[in-house]
């Protein structure tokens, strides 16, 4: 989508931008379409955020939450 503008700019690089923006966005909407399964937090519980491994703020929270539950 961000690719978009560049449709304007007559060159062949821009229309091979586009022409892979557009290749990409149809290869994601099948695959959601075919399985859904893996794109839902309902179904796949590794995309819940109590599973997720990452360093961010809720983790933070949720990691000094179990130490202190440990040592009270």
């Amino acid at each position: 989508m961000y690719l978009t503008p560049l449709i304007f700019i007559k060159n062949l690089w821009t229309y091979s931008l586009v022409a892979v923006g557009i290749i990409l966005f149809i290869q994601w909407e099948y695959l959601n379409l075919k399985h859904p399964e893996r794109f839902s937090p309902i179904s796949n519980k590794t995309l819940r955020c109590g599973n997720c491994e990452n360093d961010c703020r809720y983790n933070k929270c949720k990691q000094e939450s179990k130490k202190y539950k440990q040592v009270a």
